[in-house]
């Protein structure tokens, strides 16, 4: 739904702000959300009109900010724009104090990686009683919700019941 509604209102922006014939490239780059969407819109204009969004992940949106859907076999070198997705994921999971995580921050989200979630998913179960938290090493919606509320000094059982 996300990347519709940003498709159709970047494709505004582009017909209302190029009055010229085509250009050979405009780049537009989102202004950053309150916690991490990397991403980028490309659009290029060459004889056709082509709107391409490159993002290496999926953008997800949380009650506390947007983040990228994560999960086994992401890596940050997937990442053209080379913001680390996975490495912001590891240094903030390493950052929480209680969970007791301690992971390597290298960028690639393998078992140790998947292991720290799921140690992370069920520290949030338990300590803060949010019984619908999924136990799955995926970090999406549930799990982002979780960290940025920890890291803002928020419950997380406000926004996962």
């Amino acid at each position: 739904m996300f990347k519709k509604v940003l498709s159709v209102v970047v494709c505004l922006f582009i017909i209302l702000s190029t009055s010229q014939a085509f250009a050979s490239q405009i780049t537009f780059e989102q202004i950053p959300a309150i916690k991490m969407l990397n991403s980028k819109t490309v659009f290029t204009t060459s004889g056709t009109f082509e709107a391409s969004y490159i993002a290496p992940y999926t953008i997800i949106s949380t009650p506390l900010g947007y983040a990228e859907f994560l999960e086994e076999g992401c890596t940050d070198s997937a990442d053209p724009n080379g913001h680390g997705a996975v490495s912001a994921l590891q240094s903030d999971l390493n950052a929480i104090k209680g969970a007791n995580i301690s992971i390597s921050v290298d960028g690639i989200y393998g078992p140790e990686t998947v292991q720290a979630v799921k140690t992370f998913q069920q520290y949030v179960k338990n300590k803060y009683g949010c019984s619908t938290m999924s136990i799955d090493g995926i970090a999406g919606t549930q799990t982002w919700t979780a960290i940025y509320a920890i890291q803002d000094g928020i419950n997380p059982h406000t926004y996962i019941p």
